[in-house]
């Protein structure tokens, strides 16, 4: 058996939560090919405040900013 076939048995045998979590470990080890200017911000936020930051965008793009001056 090789490494990899050992490999994908022990990932066959895994919870979901853990499987995520050796998705997200692979991704980091083989980093993508698309280059973009915030790739090194990638993963800096948990997802307590990925959520808060969706939500806080979410309101305040749903009303008009009536102290904004015109840009």
């Amino acid at each position: 058996m090789t490494l990899l076939d050992s490999t994908l048995e022990k990932l066959k045998s895994l919870p979901e939560e853990d499987l995520a979590a050796v998705h997200r470990y692979i991704d980091e080890l083989h980093p993508s090919t698309v280059e973009g200017r915030f790739d090194d911000l990638l993963g800096c936020l948990t997802e307590d405040e990925s959520n808060r930051l969706a939500d806080a965008i979410e309101e305040s793009c749903e009303r008009i900013e009536t102290n904004c001056r015109s840009w």
